[in-house]
């Protein structure tokens, strides 16, 4: 089985902006989380008015999230950006922010840390970490362009690797 690569290329004047995203709804603790994958900080602000950077590289938000004039529900953000390059967003990286925002649920939701018992916050990481390989592999699909230090078609037998 060939080993599908892709070219990493920054962004350039010429590059669209866009953004991609997918939310699910949380089980258990209530809310939504939006996976989101931009090259683009106003691109994001349609979605999370708060955020802040222009420089988008990896980031997770919390906000209130309205839809068809609802009263705010809770919502969390995974901002990725796929082209960048200078570092990469890996596998390590997607953890990172899936630790980032189980706290943020875990706390919101009252949730009480406890050491000797992590399974509760494990299983939301896992959750959270498996909604973002989903919808980098529905993107990388659709778009076929998935620029990240992340394959989502490798042969774990292929010597190479």
């Amino acid at each position: 089985m060939a080993v599908k690569e892709y070219k990493n290329q920054e962004m350039t004047k010429e590059t669209k902006e866009y953004l991609y995203k997918k939310d699910f709804e949380i089980p258990l603790y209530r809310g939504k989380l939006f996976v989101i994958l931009s090259n683009s900080g106003n691109k994001v602000r349609e979605v999370v008015k708060e955020f802040d950077a222009d420089d988008l590289y990896a980031h997770t938000y919390y906000f209130k999230y309205t839809e068809d004039k609802q009263e705010g529900e809770r919502a969390y953000a995974i901002i990725l950006n796929p082209d960048k390059t200078d570092p990469p967003v890996t596998n390590g990286t997607i953890a990172h922010e899936s630790l980032h925002v189980a706290n943020m649920i875990a706390d919101i939701g009252g949730l009480i840390p406890d050491f000797n018992n992590d399974e509760p916050i494990a299983y939301l990481v896992q959750w959270i970490f498996d909604k973002v390989d989903e919808v980098i592999r529905k993107y990388n699909y659709e778009e076929k362009q998935f620029s990240m230090g992340y394959n989502t078609n490798t042969n774990i037998d292929d010597p190479k690797i």
